[in-house]
């Protein structure tokens, strides 16, 4: 786990050891992530920040590859690729409930597009 705090501007610190072949490093994977709710219990701030992590994780992997699998339950407010609520009950069954299903921006697709490369 790497922790950096500059969420408009992320950078990944460690040019090795911070990705673990998964089958070698299973123990140390399982025992992180037991310990992860435990470790931000007390945790106040709440922003979720999904573009810094994405951004990291892509320059984290840049020459060496990899897998990246995110989940997230909210929207993510600030940062790069902050996205607004845009559920609008009044479009529903309407020609423009379509526009709820187009991205907001083109942030996200940029990123993949990226780890295709």
């Amino acid at each position: 786990m790497m922790v950096v705090t500059d969420s408009m501007d992320p950078f990944v610190p460690l040019e090795t050891g911070l990705l673990v072949n998964v089958h070698e490093s299973r123990e140390v994977i399982e025992n992180l992530l037991s310990q992860l709710p435990v470790m931000h219990e007390h945790s106040r701030d709440t922003t979720p920040v999904l573009g810094a992590a994405v951004l990291a994780g892509v320059k984290a992997m840049g020459e060496s590859g990899g897998k990246m699998t995110i989940f997230s339950s909210t929207l993510p407010q600030t940062g790069p690729g902050k996205l607004k609520n845009r559920d609008d009950t009044k479009l529903y069954g309407t020609d423009k409930e379509g526009t709820l299903l187009r991205p907001q921006i083109s942030f996200y697709e940029a990123q993949a597009k990226e780890c295709v490369k």
